[in-house]
């Protein structure tokens, strides 16, 4: 059934409609997806479904205990607003993949555990709850809901940003898309260190601190929030969009520095195992570092002094990187910052790269001059095929 253009005929209609979304959600993800132990809870959640008419702002939820809340108005505002008609069935998709995420309430009051889903832990009884992180969850229901659909989702953008961060280097050692998002339908923190590659406690403790700060940049929990505004004299209450943004804008050169040590690393060892041109090394980090922009403006001239930790902390990444490159390839570190930079600016869109600050691109105007560009790579090129 589709919502119509007239919208819901009914209320029974509606509600019929929603149950059908929920099972053909799980029936698919069961068909095609190995739950484990996670099955146990997944039986729990559906055997006592219940689907409510809910009255709050949000379109549909779903909470501890199988509770799902749905509003008719919602799914018809949703579709009227944006003109897609499968946007209804993506919010209440979203929200089955909730169900399929989260522990079955009598095993998390038997384990003590106010709330979970997949790895993600919350205690009643902890100050600060430092390992549950709702971006994680709600970017990881949303991915998993578009793949039933196609197109690139619609909300939580910001989330899904650094979702779509934390993959990108999983890529680079042959994971799929898919796989990041996965990992909430599973409940062990010790299949993320693997899947991670994770394996001293520094490396799952940085892992850890990283997916919390995200949490701060994205939700900024009450329980974190009373602690941080006590100390620095901040009213508790009013939790201002001022203090707010002071505190972000504090934990993202941090988060993209992290996030950028996993990127290289695993480039490092795709080197190593495969054989890659320059354009093709180019590419990847140009991405990566067009990935970063949705994260921390470092191009802005306006945000350097905001950013120049980060800057300088990203530059001495990549030279190490280039370093290590340059004892490979014979070319010099200057030769490879020269290229990369060439590579940048013949991109389709321009992207500056980090390492040279706020310095303007160069132009690129005459046929001749992008030939003399394109040669200076070639050369390169065929120095690193002549080692």
């Amino acid at each position: 059934m589709q919502i119509s253009e007239e919208g819901i005929q009914t209320v029974e209609d509606y509600f019929s409609w929603v149950c059908q979304v929920v099972t053909d959600t799980v029936n698919q993800e069961l068909s095609g997806t190995d739950f484990g132990v996670q099955l146990a809870s997944i039986d729990w959640n559906l055997a006592n479904l219940k689907i409510l008419q809910g009255s709050t702002f949000a379109n549909a939820s779903y909470q501890k205990g199988s509770l799902m809340q749905v509003r008719p108005s919602g799914a018809d505002g949703m579709v009227g607003i944006t003109g897609d008609e499968m946007e209804a069935h993506k919010t209440v998709t979203h929200e089955a993949e909730h169900l399929l995420q989260n522990m079955a309430e009598p095993m998390q009051e038997e384990l003590g555990i106010s709330q979970n889903d997949g790895f993600t832990y919350q205690w009643d009884d902890l100050e600060i709850n430092f390992l549950y992180w709702t971006w994680l969850i709600e970017a990881s229901a949303e991915r998993l809901a578009a793949v039933f659909y196609g197109p690139e989702p619609s909300t939580y953008g910001s989330m899904l940003g650094y979702l779509d961060s934390l993959t990108m280097p999983a890529l680079l050692r042959g994971k799929q898309l898919i796989e990041v998002p996965r990992l909430s339908q599973q409940p062990y923190l010790e299949t993320v260190f693997a899947f991670f590659d994770c394996q001293s406690k520094e490396e799952q403790w940085e892992l850890l601190n990283l997916l919390y700060a995200v949490e701060l940049i994205q939700v900024t929990p009450d329980d974190f929030w009373e602690d941080y505004a006590a100390v620095y004299g901040l009213d508790v209450a009013a939790k201002s969009e001022d203090d707010l943004a002071v505190l972000r804008k504090s934990l993202k050169p941090s988060v993209c520095l992290t996030l950028s040590r996993y990127f290289y690393r695993d480039l490092s060892r795709l080197l190593a195992e495969e054989e890659m041109t320059l354009r093709e090394l180019f590419y990847l980090m140009s991405m990566w570092e067009f990935d970063l922009s949705g994260h921390i403006l470092y191009d802005d001239e306006g945000q350097l002094e905001d950013t120049e930790q980060f800057l300088c902390a990203y530059t001495d990444l990549q030279d190490r990187f280039f370093v290590a490159l340059a004892v490979s390839s014979g070319l010099t570190v200057q030769a490879l910052r020269e290229a990369f930079t060439v590579y940048l600016c013949r991109c389709e869109v321009p992207r500056k790269s980090i390492l040279q600050g706020d310095e303007a691109w160069p132009a690129l105007g005459a046929p001749q001059e992008k030939a003399h560009l394109a040669e200076a790579i070639h050369a390169a090129e065929e120095r690193l095929k002549k080692r």
